[in-house]
């Protein structure tokens, strides 16, 4: 069994659920099929907290790439 993200066609409900290959998953906010959704990075699943930091981080490093060490602001 892997991990899977699905999304629900009828509510829009992201979520991740073990499932075998081929194996049919509802989902638990309507309880219909869900669709398994296509991964860029096949060991990281879709994560919204992931995703916020990560453009948290993005707009840090930005903002400061051409600062001096000193001038950073520790993290």
């Amino acid at each position: 069994m892997k991990l899977y993200d699905f999304e629900c066609p009828q509510c829009h409900y992201i979520f991740e659920e073990l499932a075998s290959e081929g194996e049919i998953i509802e989902c638990p906010e309507c309880m219909s099929h869900a669709d398994k959704l296509v991964s860029f990075f096949p060991s990281a699943p879709y994560n919204a907290k992931m995703s916020e930091l990560f453009m948290k981080f993005r707009k840090s490093y930005n903002k400061y790439k051409d600062a001096s060490k000193e001038a950073r602001p520790r993290m």
